[in-house]
Order: C-alpha cells, then structure tokens, then sequence
C-alpha cells in the first residue's frame, strides 16, 4: 500500500501544473464514479434486505399463510382450457344471509368445483360433524382449534347455488377442502366432501364421477356467471371480516349462522348437540 503512495506521489511531483490538474480532476472524477456505485449497491441490497424482511413478517401472519396456501392450490390446478376447464380465483360476494369468500371455482365438464384452501401445519383432527376440528404442532405440545371447513365451505356451496340462480340448477357442485403446510390429514373422518393436498387436487377434479357432462357452451356460460358474481363487488373484504365475527358472536347466542334461526338442544346417541331449529330445511349442528 505504501509503496503504491509512494509512486503515485513521484508521478504527480513529475508532472507540470496543467497536467498535474488534469490527473487529479481524473482521479477525484474515477473515485466519484467508484462510491456512486458502491452507494447504489449498498442502496440495493438494503432495500431488498428490507423487501425481504417485510414478504417474511407477512407469510408469517394467518393472512399471509392463507394467500400463499392459495396460490399453491391455483398453481396445481393449472392454466385455464377454453371450453375445457376455468378456474376463477378469490370470489368475494354478498350472499343471502351474509357474505361469502370462495378461494377457488374450477368449472369443467363434470360440474362446479368449490375449493376451500387452509395452509395449516401438523396434524389435523375433525369429522364432518365436528364444529371445530383441532391442529395439533410441536409434538402434541400446541393445540389449536378452528371453525369445521366442512361446514364452512358447504355454506359457501349454498350460497353460490342461490347467487347463480335457478338457471344452474341442474349442475352438480363438488366440496373440496385442500390442506397445505406439510398437514397430516390422515386423522379426518369423512364420508362426503373431498380432503385432500394440493399435489392431489388437480387429478381429483379430473377422475371424478359426474352425474352429468357439460358441454363447452355450458362451461363457459358456468364460468361467466361466476366471474360476473366476482365482478360485482357488492361487498368489501372489510365488511366480509366483520360479518365473519359478528357470525361468531351469533353462534355464541345459539342464532343459526346458515338461516338465522335459533339453535336448540337436540338428542342423539352419540350425545346431545345444538341443532338448528329450521332443521330439515337447514342442517346446521354444533356440539355442545
């Protein structure tokens, strides 16, 4: 180092005046370049260090793992296929007692697919019949409980059947529920809707046993309505998340979260339970 100074000074004690400003105007103009650069470097890793930070923060909070979960799924389901298959993502609507959020149709020749996407860890324990199913993490040293997606997403298939109108009548709709997360599934009691993973998901909606065959009219017809339900717009995510809890609150005060009735005791052999007093008309149950 001090024999690189050393030279350096030598040729500038060398040169006359004119060039001895030239070399340093020179000089003083390289190092100017040297640490703009070194500032725009030092600028763009520290913003992408902060971009990075805040994407980690975000996954980590409930809605940040919802929307990756989401984006897994729609990426396994695959592209669009005119006249062949449609999927139309995030449908947010106001229903007939309150608002709905689907995170997946999928419309193909089989029917209508509602996809209800939780990306959730560990073991997951519940039955249909359940009102709340359990996570369980950390070796059985966390337990978490969460509102039966069963029951959640067969009121969304409601909803979107009264939302299309009678003109859709005809088609059948499928219940999926797809669990993300590296979930262990195998403890879920079910005998109607579908439980799957992601990987899945795909070859289900195209194996399954239809009652009937739509043609490529009708699933696009399928797909437009839909999308025109989306487009509406009749409800924000904000008044969505406070129906949700004002729901809650109703459960809480035995009020019948699909219809509004009341809900009373009811008896059975596998034990007592709050059933919903429109009961065959609304099949809404919850253990006591």
């Amino acid at each position: 180092m001090f024999h690189f100074y050393g030279i350096f000074f030598l040729i500038l004690i060398n040169m006359n005046l004119k060039h001895k400003i030239y070399f340093m105007n020179s000089f003083l103009f390289d190092i100017i370049l040297l640490l703009k650069e070194v500032s725009n470097m030092l600028y763009f890793y520290i913003s992408l260090f902060v971009m990075c930070s805040l994407i980690t923060t975000y996954l980590a909070t409930p809605a940040g793992k919802g929307k990756l979960g989401e984006f897994i799924v729609s990426r396994q389901i695959g592209k669009d296929k005119h006249g062949q298959s449609r999927k139309i993502n995030n449908i947010l609507f106001e229903g007939e007692k309150r608002s709905a959020q689907i995170d997946h149709v999928v419309v193909n020749k089989d029917g209508v697919f509602v996809i209800e996407t939780k990306n959730y860890g560990g073991r997951i324990y519940g039955s249909e019949n359940d009102y709340k199913w359990t996570q369980v993490l950390a070796y059985a040293k966390k337990k978490f409980s969460f509102y039966n997606p069963i029951k959640q997403n067969y009121t969304h298939v409601q909803q979107l059947l009264i939302k299309l109108g009678p003109e859709f009548q005809y088609v059948p709709i499928f219940s999926i529920i797809v669990f993300t997360g590296r979930s262990d599934i195998s403890h879920v009691s079910t005998t109607g809707t579908i439980i799957t993973t992601p990987g899945k998901v795909k070859k289900i909606i195209r194996k399954i046993n239809s009652p009937v065959i739509l043609s490529d009219v009708q699933i696009e017809d399928l797909a437009s309505a839909v999308i025109c339900i989306k487009k509406r717009k009749d409800v924000t995510l904000r008044q969505h998340v406070n129906n949700i809890q004002e729901m809650k609150k109703g459960i809480d005060n035995n009020i019948c979260p699909r219809c509004g009735g009341k809900l009373v005791v009811r008896y059975s052999p596998y034990g007592d339970f709050l059933g919903c007093k429109n009961y065959p008309g609304c099949q809404f149950s919850k253990k006591i």
